[in-house]
């Protein structure tokens, strides 16, 4: 079972991370939202403020169409179906912008 430590707070990046939610690159200077969570060790969850405004979202539309049981985790691949299937323009634009930065 997952246990958050720290609950989400606004940080500002000392060095470069990854979403942990969509992948973007979160580059050193740029606000994000860090959290600390334990499961089998202690993690910390970074969320970018690309994909922020669609993460309770997502929640809502995994619970609505798939159910969860109060011992599940979201994570990446729950984001990745939801903006494929609610906002694909979106997930697509994305995708293209990781895709040109990884050139």
């Amino acid at each position: 079972m997952t246990a958050m430590i720290t609950a989400p707070h606004r940080v500002k990046a000392r060095k470069n991370h990854r979403c942990d939610w969509c992948g973007k690159t979160i580059v050193q200077g740029e606000q994000y939202t860090d959290s600390v969570y334990v499961c089998d060790s202690i993690y910390n969850w970074r969320g970018c403020d690309r994909c922020a405004p669609y993460v309770d979202p997502m929640m809502r539309w995994i619970d609505d169409n798939y159910g969860r049981l109060s011992d599940e985790v979201y994570g990446p691949d729950d984001l990745r179906e939801y903006m494929m299937e609610v906002h694909p323009s979106v997930w697509s634009a994305w995708i293209g912008k990781e895709a040109k930065h990884e050139r």
